[in-house]
């Protein structure tokens, strides 16, 4: 099997831990969602990253304008993978 492309089937990794029912529960929760409900739910995510993003920024580097931070953030994400 090429794993190339989705390393995650490598048979020679372990093989993943079973669910529990929370996890399940969480499942049910966002297969019963409309898309238009898991769309907000991304935003919301998104905005909660950006926002922690930031006050990172802001702590890690207490000189930097609020723009700067915002630029810096900006690009952080905008070069961000899966």
């Amino acid at each position: 099997m090429d794993t190339r492309e989705k390393p995650w089937l490598d048979p020679g990794l372990p093989p993943l831990p079973p669910f529990d029912e929370a996890e399940w529960m969480q499942i049910r929760m966002f297969r019963a969602m409309t898309p238009y409900e898991r769309w907000e739910k991304a935003l919301a995510l998104r905005s909660i990253a950006w926002t922690l993003s930031c006050a990172g920024m802001k702590k890690r580097h207490p000189a930097m304008t609020a723009e700067e931070i915002e630029s810096a953030v900006k690009d952080h994400f905008s070069r961000a993978t899966t």
